[in-house]
C-alpha cells in the first residue's frame, strides 16, 4: 500500500485494520518518507446509544447511519448499537442527498400517499453534531443537533418557515 509517498507495509496494514475494527481511526506520521510514529483517534458510542436503538426498533422506527467517517469505523459503530442501514465516507452535500433518497423511498413504499403518512406519523428525521449535518437536517422532515459546540446545526435544525411543523432542535 502506498499514501502520499509513503511506503506502508503489511504490518502497519494489520496495525491500521485493527485500529479501524474497534471503531477508532488511525493517523499515521512520516518524516521524511518513512513512517515515525502513529496514533489512533476514537468517537467512542455513548453507553446509552445501544439502549436508544433497541427502543426506536421496538417500535418500529428503521435506523440509518449516514456519516463522514471510513467505512471500517463506522461499520464497527453501528455492529456496537444495532443500527440497521450504513452510508459511510459521505460528504456534506451527499448526506443531504440521502435523507431526500430514503424520503423518497419512504413515499414510494406507501404509493405517493403524502396525507396518510402524514397521518400516520411517519416522516425522515436527520440527528447531526456539527456543521456538516446542518443540509442533512434542513433536508429532513426533522432535524435534531445534539452534542456540545454545535451552535451552526442548531440553527440549521429550525425552520425558515414559521408555518412548517416539525422542526426542532436538543441540546445537552
Amino acid at each position: 500500500m502506498r499514501e502520499n509517498n509513503v511506503q506502508v507495509g503489511p504490518e502497519v496494514d494489520k496495525y491500521i485494520s485493527e485500529h479501524n475494527n474497534l471503531a477508532r481511526t488511525c493517523v499515521l506520521v512520516s518524516i521524511y518518507g518513512k513512517i515515525a510514529g502513529s496514533f489512533a483517534v476514537t468517537d467512542p458510542v455513548k453507553l446509552e446509544a445501544a439502549r436508544v436503538i433497541s427502543y426506536l426498533h421496538s417500535i418500529n422506527i428503521t435506523s440509518v447511519m449516514v456519516t463522514g467517517d471510513n467505512w471500517a469505523t463506522a461499520a464497527a459503530s453501528v455492529m456496537e448499537v444495532g443500527i440497521d442501514k450504513l452510508y459511510a465516507e459521505t460528504d456534506p452535500l451527499g448526506k443531504a442527498d440521502r435523507i431526500k433518497e430514503i424520503q423518497l423511498q419512504l413515499y414510494n413504499s406507501y404509493r405517493g400517499e403524502w396525507i396518510w403518512m402524514q397521518m400516520k406519523g411517519m416522516a425522515v428525521a436527520m440527528m447531526g453534531d456539527g456543521i456538516n449535518d446542518s443540509l442533512a437536517m434542513v433536508a429532513g422532515d426533522v432535524g435534531m443537533a445534539i452534542g456540545a459546540g454545535t451552535d451552526v446545526a442548531i440553527e440549521a435544525a429550525y425552520s425558515s418557515d414559521e408555518e412548517q411543523l416539525g422542526r426542532c432542535s436538543y441540546s445537552h
